[in-house]
């Protein structure tokens, strides 16, 4: 089982520091995260968003292609209906290059209206420009030159080089909290970055790679996990975090509702029995305690996100809420990777 680690880079206004430092500090932290033995670092994206959350995925990524030597680096995720997927395919393939051959391109179909009104593409043309779009990235990457028809897009006789390093092309993995999310990532043969722990949703993906004659158990999933490792008590340290906790959680229920999407469905405290009070409304979505408590919780979950042949094959371990300096949970990254990471390794 891989391990990694997932950054959504949110510097909001009330905890601000300068974003220069900001950024030199998140990538120093994630050159830490490589020496420690982790295999992968996910960086979220987002636009046009008070914390800055999420900067453009390239300009990180091709910082880590200097910061790293080993670890893969995957986007979590790009909002592909956004652009046009010959621009995502030239862009995907140059950082491909700049990584030796590291890089995981996570993709979805994006839930946030402001982006779409901001960007000028009907949010309706979201599934069909996925669709559209995958075909595209693919046949840009493994042909000499590309014609496409479709309803979306529309282009002849289009060169796109240089071709990755990964043959045929990177890993494509698709975000998915619906079950015609699930599905649509089955259709089009994509790994899987699910957003919920809804057995509903992992069924339809199972369902839908066995309908196109895949082998699920040839695909990877992920398990995003937020986990603070201590030997504190774990209340008193979710009450320090909790205003971030809130924070982070907050700007996606709000965007989920504004999108008329189904609720969020991440919470994996109660399953790990680690349910809080019923007023705190997010303490199920924070795994808190000491190495032995978080390693129970992590097996336990993992039972209850196998489905239909799928097992999670990457367990994906979130950077401490908005606000809260990297640095100040060195010492839970340490924790993991020593008590851990060795565990999940035989699994």
């Amino acid at each position: 089982m891989r391990v990694s680690v997932t950054y959504d880079l949110r510097n909001p206004p009330q905890w601000r520091v300068p974003f220069d430092r900001f950024y030199r500090e998140a990538l120093d932290h994630m050159a830490f995260v490589e020496e420690l033995g982790f295999d992968g670092i996910w960086l979220q994206q987002h636009h046009f968003e008070e914390a800055g959350y999420g900067p453009p995925f390239a300009a990180f990524a091709g910082a880590l292609a200097v910061k790293t030597q080993r670890v893969r680096v995957g986007s979590y995720i790009k909002i592909l209906p956004l652009y046009h997927p010959l621009l995502v395919a030239e862009e995907m393939a140059v950082l491909d290059n700049l990584l030796g051959g590291r890089l995981d391109v996570g993709v979805g179909v994006g839930h946030r209206m402001l982006e779409f009104k901001a960007l000028d593409v009907p949010h309706k043309q979201r599934p069909s420009r996925m669709e559209e779009g995958i075909e595209i990235m693919r046949r840009a990457w493994t042909e000499d030159r590309v014609t496409f028809e479709g309803r979306r897009f529309s282009f002849q006789d289009v060169e796109v080089q240089p071709k990755p390093v990964q043959k045929p092309h990177p890993p494509l993995w698709m975000a998915a909290r619906t079950v015609a999310a699930a599905q649509r990532a089955g259709r089009l043969r994509c790994h899987l970055l699910p957003g919920t722990n809804d057995p509903d949703v992992f069924r339809a993906y199972a369902a839908a790679l066995r309908d196109g004659g895949e082998d699920p158990a040839k695909y990877q999933v992920t398990m995003g996990l937020s986990v603070t490792l201590t030997r504190e008590d774990p209340e008193k340290v979710w009450q320090r975090l909790r205003p971030h906790s809130e924070y982070r959680w907050q700007f996606y229920d709000t965007i989920i509702e504004e999108f008329g999407d189904p609720p969020l469905q991440s919470g994996h405290s109660e399953v790990a029995g680690q349910a809080g009070d019923a007023q705190d409304r997010y303490r199920d979505r924070e795994l808190i305690g000491d190495p032995d408590t978080i390693l129970r919780a992590i097996e336990r979950l993992r039972e209850t996100w196998s489905w239909d042949g799928l097992g999670v094959t990457e367990v994906i371990v979130r950077t401490p809420p908005p606000g809260v300096p990297l640095e100040e949970h060195r010492s839970s990254f340490e924790l993991f990777a020593r008590e851990i990471m060795p565990v999940l390794r035989r699994w």
